[in-house]
């Protein structure tokens, strides 16, 4: 490595981490209107404070926005081990999760994709590329809205997530640094301890984040078989590390998700035809229109040439520039190497998925196996820019082609997280309320239902949590469990809480206060948070416990 090199590689690290880092490092930090939050993280990342506050509540720990109901359908490893640096540190949960984790972790994912990437090809630039892509990968929907609306944007137009919004994912970045690290363990010498890390990467991955464990042992399997077909010396050690992994990936599952239940329902093509039917995304009406009209007379080739070109659409305008990638894939079986084995196999399905199946509840979660075709595919492209770098005049064009047409995605979606004021935020009020709270002693926590049309009569931003979205923000920041919060999550790990919602709305509207005691008794609430300077009836064995402008905390009686 050339002292050029080591230069231009600091420099892509330092970047890359702090593009990627950017994304979260102002949430969840105080300003003058209270704590402010960006993007996804005034959803997601209060979801993940809330979950951090009871994951060693048991195992599973207690469902934060859900009492009286364990977690289950979620894989909240990562949320552990956040826990277990909370306790090690004494460092707020909030601060470990905004602004000192996706440091480290976007760091680790550039150093690991130089590595993987020059071990396996002997090669800086391909591993100096697939850094590259690894941070800044985007898509092609900037072509999109440049043409539409004379800027650049549309970062997920074609439906799947980027290389810059990684770390709002935090359960999927940390998966990537295991995978990153279990390929290039893959890749070294015979050894005790290469053997133990493996286990422990693949055995954790499917409980770090279930998509990931599910296409890393699926490259796995056939890396094992691989071997076993090449008569390598290290079949024996391959199956055995195959073995104990899938062994302690499902052990820990079950033991996890005991009452767990399938989540996935069979639907092809699902998002290809959301892709030209939504406003949201591509939209192209007249081309949904044909297809429609296609599908009804049952005009098998026209239909067929049409879902095609939707699945072409879907395809190319995620993969933006890493379309290259397809160049370097294996032409002939001779040319499959044991990590090929590996990332074809894991690409392929991670390819797969989306086009055939979707989540019950939210249909576009499954998505995210897209973004670890992504991932693989990344290490494609870099292999096969690393080889168009070696041409002289017309490489180094090819290479600022790509790089020009790389970015955009990038500079586009940092503009949402370094815009002034945030989207969203804890007014300081009710976080002077909700830190009250948090030194009371445990007991569960009833507030307002989320009404979604309270959002209209804001005219400014910030918006406060409550107007903005269902959320857990009373459990992450009272550090207790609600009895009813973050619709959204509820609903894609399968949760009945429309009924309960139900019996909330009754509680806060009913006329009867026998009702609402026995309410209140049977689903042992603690306490009544108010997110308004609202009096709750006196004849319901309530205690006003804490008051200001924008906040009610009421404890509930022992005696009701």
């Amino acid at each position: 490595m050339t002292k050029i090199q080591k230069w231009l590689l600091v420099f892509l690290l330092v970047a890359g981490t702090f593009c990627q880092s950017l994304t979260m490092f102002r949430s969840g930090l105080s300003y003058d209107f209270g704590i402010g939050f960006w993007g996804a993280n005034g959803h997601d990342g209060i979801w993940h404070l809330s979950l951090i506050n009871q994951v060693f509540s048991g195992f599973p720990p207690n469902h934060p926005t859900f009492s009286g109901h364990l977690l289950t359908n979620y894989h909240y490893f990562y949320d552990l081990i956040i826990g277990f640096f909370n306790k090690l540190t004494l460092i707020p949960v909030k601060t470990l999760y905004f602004q000192v984790f996706p440091i480290f972790i976007s760091l680790f994912i550039g150093i690991l994709s130089f590595l993987v990437g020059y071990r396996i090809k002997k090669n800086f630039w391909t591993g100096f590329w697939f850094a590259f892509f690894n941070y800044f990968g985007g898509s092609f929907g900037y072509f999109v809205t440049l043409a539409r609306e004379g800027k650049i944007g549309g970062e997920s137009l074609f439906w799947s997530m980027q290389s810059i919004s990684t770390q709002i994912n935090p359960p999927f970045a940390f998966s990537l640094v295991l995978l990153l690290l279990g390929i290039y363990l893959l890749q070294c010498k015979k050894s005790f301890v290469k053997a133990f890390f493996l286990i422990l990467i693949f055995g954790i991955l499917l409980n770090v984040k279930a998509y990931a464990g599910v296409l890393g042992l699926t490259g796995l399997a056939f890396y094992t078989f691989f071997s076993f077909l090449k008569r390598q010396e290290e079949k024996k050690e391959n199956f055995l590390i195959f073995g104990f992994a899938t062994f302690l990936a499902f052990g820990l599952f079950f033991m996890v998700n005991s009452k767990a239940n399938s989540l996935f329902e069979f639907k092809p093509l699902w998002f290809t035809r959301s892709l030209i039917e939504s406003q949201d995304r591509l939209y192209l009406p007249q081309l949904a229109l044909n297809l429609q009209y296609l599908t009804a007379k049952g005009m098998g080739v026209k239909r067929f040439l049409v879902e095609v070109l939707a699945i072409c659409l879907f395809v190319i305008g995620n993969m933006g520039t890493r379309v290259i990638g397809f160049l370097s894939l294996p032409k002939r079986g001779k040319q499959i190497t044991g990590m090929d084995a590996f990332l074809l196999p894991a690409l392929t399905v991670g390819f797969l998925v989306p086009f055939f199946f979707v989540q019950k509840g939210t249909a576009w979660n499954t998505i995210q196996f897209f973004y670890y075709f992504l991932f693989f595919i990344n290490l494609y492209a870099a292999q096969s820019l690393a080889k168009i770098s070696l041409q002289k005049k017309a490489g180094v064009l090819a290479v600022c082609s790509v790089i020009v047409l790389t970015l955009p995605t990038t500079i586009s979606s940092l503009k949402n997280y370094t815009g002034w004021p945030p989207p969203s935020a804890l007014p300081n009020e009710e976080a002077e309320a909700l830190s009250f709270l948090r030194k009371k002693e445990k007991g569960i926590v009833l507030t307002m239902p989320f009404n979604k049309y309270k959002k209209g009569s804001y005219d400014q931003t910030p918006l406060p949590l409550h107007a903005y979205e269902s959320t857990a923000y009373v459990s992450a920041f009272s550090e207790k469990q609600t009895f009813l919060e973050d619709e959204m999550n509820l609903d894609i790990s399968g949760y009945p809480w429309k009924e309960r919602k139900a019996d909330v709305e009754k509680f806060f509207t009913s006329n009867d206060p026998v009702w609402a005691r026995n309410f209140l008794k049977e689903n042992n609430i603690r306490y009544i948070y108010l997110p308004a300077a609202i009096d709750l009836p006196s004849d319901l064995g309530l205690e006003m416990i804490f008051g200001n402008e924008e906040s009610r905390i009421y404890a509930v009686s022992d005696k009701i």
